[in-house]
């Protein structure tokens, strides 16, 4: 009989049973974010707003594939922040399966490949920030994920259904994010450099992975990639902080702030792993051909950042960019198996991933319990069901509300109140969901800290006569709904609004 190490058995056990702990990990996420928090992130207010209709394009710099998925969500889940959370932290969760897929492709012992997988928990923008505040970016992620899985399978699986499969995963990740494209290039690079996967991808078969993710992406960017169109020079701005004044100045503060990007993404999980296996970081190791892979792949992905810095040498990275490099961790694995990293090893780091992973549900809690008190903006925190209820008290039921999403978002918010209603506001033009069949009832609401004007703000009123033929008396009278932020220490917010009944105006 064979004696196993508690480490050994320890990683046995992570592997045997990381599917059942994921789920259970993220329903916990879940619950915890319904219940102690009454608003809802930016990010996830906005997708209320946004799946009020379909559109191919929602917004300039923005492809739709969330919104179109919160929308189907909703059908389930009704018009609230459950429906956004469930598609995000589904999503969060596929990109695990899918990076401990890709990695037992590339890595000969499940342990490592599960290990691989939970790395992701150490990158702060994904571990943490992903769970709170991003929708579009952690669908990037999970597009890379299974773009890389589907790739890789192709090694032992290249019949119709595999290049069919890569070209679903492809298109669906040109709608995910448009620096989906940044990842797929240089994974592409590297498939050709490998000697079985370049049969694949040279193969006149190739031809239905590309007619597939032409299918599926093309209507979006037919639209998206007019003359007009912002794009263009969305993803090559320059940075709001850039002070160079020369060509080198701007190329080299551009190339800084990208590695100072990637480093922010990765980190603590990539100071964790150079602590736990540094010799993997060594240089001179003769990697085997899986390896070898994803090194081409980081090079050829560092290659193309640099290439379009020396184009667009003010080019504003973003740091969620680097949602690109989630298949690291298994390079890194690799490495420290070739260099002989020990499995007592392994399972310490294993170990520090999960305390990790838990730090994430206590730090959301203790988020819950301490920020409202020392808040700014506290979209988190806004009682809007109360401030619903006031409103609701106040006349209004259903109809068009013209809403100033400033300094948080009001709109998404209280659509999660008023699910049949319409929505409009000026942050998102030119995307506004349909006018309302019949006028009805119209409602401008606002911040209080956006204005101290005891009247409907001028902007609001010409924004419901752009979007809504509504003729909003600029002497109508001005109301009040205000209500307690809980765990706040008697903080409170206030929204104005002013209410057209129906039958008094043509509101739609």
């Amino acid at each position: 009989m064979v004696a196993f190490s508690p480490e050994t058995r320890f990683l046995e056990r992570l592997t045997r049973y990381f599917i059942p702990l994921l789920a259970v990990y993220f329903l916990l996420l879940l619950l915890i974010q319904e219940l102690l928090f009454p608003g809802s992130a930016e990010d996830t207010a906005e997708q209320i707003y946004l799946a009020q209709a379909w559109s191919w394009v929602y917004k300039h710099n923005q492809p739709p594939l969330f919104t179109w998925l919160v929308r189907l969500s909703q059908s389930v889940f009704g018009v609230s922040a459950t429906a956004v959370l469930v598609v995000k932290l589904l999503a969060i969760f596929a990109t695990y399966l899918f990076i401990q897929r890709a990695a037992l492709r590339l890595l000969d012992d499940p342990r490592l490949a599960t290990v691989a997988a939970l790395s992701l928990v150490g990158m702060y923008y994904f571990g943490w920030n992903a769970v709170l505040n991003m929708s579009n970016t952690v669908l990037v992620g999970t597009l890379c994920a299974a773009t890389l899985y589907a790739l890789l399978r192709m090694e032992e699986h290249h019949g119709l259904g595999a290049y069919a499969i890569l070209g679903l995963a492809v298109g669906l990740g040109l709608l995910s994010k448009y620096n989906y494209s940044f990842f797929l290039a240089p994974l592409l690079i590297a498939g050709l450099f490998d000697p079985v996967l370049r049969s694949r991808l040279l193969s006149p078969w190739i031809a239905l992975t590309l007619a597939i993710a032409v299918l599926v992406a093309a209507p979006h960017f037919l639209q998206v990639l007019s003359p007009d169109s912002r794009l263009v020079a969305e993803v090559g701005k320059p940075s709001p902080e850039s002070t160079a004044t020369g060509y080198l100045p701007a190329v080299l503060e551009s190339l800084g702030a990208g590695v100072q990007g990637s480093l922010s993404f990765v980190l603590p999980g990539f100071a964790v792993l150079l602590l736990m296996f540094p010799r993997a970081f060594l240089p001179g190791l003769k990697a085997d051909d899986k390896a070898r892979f994803l090194k081409l792949f980081l090079a050829a992905l560092a290659g193309i950042v640099v290439l379009g810095v020396l184009i667009h040498p003010r080019m504003h990275i973003e740091t969620h960019w680097w949602m690109v490099l989630i298949p690291y961790p298994i390079l890194v694995m690799a490495r420290a198996a070739v260099r002989g990293a020990s499995m007592r090893r392994v399972a310490l780091y294993a170990g520090l991933c999960a305390l990790m992973a838990v730090a994430v549900p206590i730090g959301i809690v203790s988020k819950a319990m301490i920020w409202p008190s020392k808040c700014k903006d506290c979209d988190f925190f806004i009682p809007y069901e109360q401030l619903a209820g006031q409103i609701r008290a106040a006349g209004f039921e259903d109809g068009t509300l013209i809403v100033s999403d400033s300094p948080t978002q009001i709109g998404g918010n209280l659509r999660r109140f008023f699910p049949e209603s319409r929505i409009v506001n000026r942050r998102f033009l030119p995307f506004a969901p349909p006018r309302r069949a019949e006028p009805g009832q119209c409602l401008a609401v606002w911040n209080a800290r956006w204005s101290d004007e005891p009247a409907v703000p001028r902007g609001l009123l010409a924004l419901a006569r752009e979007q809504s033929g509504a003729d909003i008396p600029p002497d109508i009278p001005v109301r009040e709904a205000e209500a307690p932020i809980p765990r706040s220490g008697g903080r409170t917010v206030k929204l104005l609004f002013a209410l057209v009944e129906e039958g008094a105006d043509t509101c739609r």
